[in-house]
């Protein structure tokens, strides 16, 4: 097994040497098994079918995990004009969040070659990012959520936004049903009607007292990433009036959550990739964890793999289904 996952960074360090600096892994996992590895400071992954989306400082660079062994780089953009710090995928295009630049949209068709075809700036620093129907969602610190009219990626245009007091720092987005839920790092979740998305308006809201991190949302409930705290449930069938129901506490801090059907993927800081099971909304229960051997910051999940960016290893792709 070492060998294998030497010969995986050997390649990994060949492949990425001009975009990653590659350091060792750690071994230490219960439930899940390593698969593959690349090294490099990672802020933002998305994944679909057999391609990963990294955002690396001012790149947004295309993997080729078909092989998660062995994940090899397609393409990669030239810098951008902001970091990427949050990636939504939709119709051949990637729409990155790039921080003080605003939207910046890649169209992604060429994964050897993804190019920005668009973008647009916003108020306030763009940190998380969704699309749907059409629209691009931006949450945006000090600005909250801005909408973007993306038919035409080649000219998206503001259209909408949900203004917020400055201490509303919003930092993560996801859309489901007809809503817009942002994560607000000082003011928790926030449930915004995006039915009109030229006039959106909240509808709902969740305080959590400390520093809230990530959300996704499946099956009628909002799963939050709370720093020194964990997982924290929420029912929203009712997005009016958000109710937390369950909660499980992790042994690091909570960066960012993505979920894969009833698997709650938690990137837990110093204590990595952790795995729960929330088939229970009101009892979830850990079934497995990877310790990454730096700090785990983000995680997307696609085909049955846990793509966790690691402040330290970079990329690690993590087999969920190992048992």
């Amino acid at each position: 097994m070492e060998t294998r996952k030497q010969l995986v960074a050997a390649l990994a360090l060949i492949i990425l040497s001009s975009l990653f600096s590659l350091l060792p892994v750690g071994a230490h996992a219960q439930g899940v098994e390593l698969v593959g590895q690349l090294g490099g400071k990672i802020a933002a992954v998305a994944a679909e079918g057999n391609l990963a989306y990294l955002g690396s400082g001012a790149r947004l660079a295309v993997l080729d995990v078909t092989d998660p062994a062995a994940p090899t780089e397609l393409g990669q953009t030239t810098v951008l004009p902001g970091a990427v710090h949050g990636v939504a995928l939709a119709g051949g295009h990637a729409y990155v969040a790039a921080e003080g630049a605003g939207l910046r949209v890649i169209d992604i068709s060429d994964p050897a070659d993804p190019r920005e075809v668009g973008h647009c700036d916003t108020y306030g620093e763009a940190y998380g990012a969704a699309v749907a129907g059409g629209y691009a969602y931006l949450a945006a610190v000090q600005a909250g959520l801005r909408v973007i009219d993306v038919s035409d990626p080649t000219r998206p245009e503001e259209v909408g936004f949900c203004s917020v007091p400055l201490e509303w720092h919003a930092y993560d987005v996801v859309v489901s049903g007809g809503h817009a839920y942002v994560l607000a790092a000082q003011a928790g979740l926030r449930v915004i009607d995006i039915s009109d998305p030229t006039l959106p308006v909240e509808v709902g809201f969740y305080d959590i007292a400390g520093q809230a991190t990530g959300v996704d949302v499946s099956g009628g409930f909002a799963y939050i990433t709370e720093k020194n705290y964990g997982l924290r449930v929420l029912d929203v069938s009712d997005p009016t009036d958000p109710r937390q129901v369950g909660y499980h506490t992790t042994p690091g801090e909570a960066c960012y959550v993505s979920m894969s059907g009833a698997k709650a993927c938690i990137a837990d800081g110093g204590s990595g990739l952790r795995l729960v099971d929330v088939s229970n909304p009101t009892a979830p229960e850990e079934l497995g964890h990877y310790d990454t051997p730096g700090f785990a910051e983000r995680v997307a999940v696609a085909e049955g793999l846990a793509f966790v960016a690691d402040a330290r290893a970079g990329l690690l792709v993590v087999d969920l289904s190992h048992k």
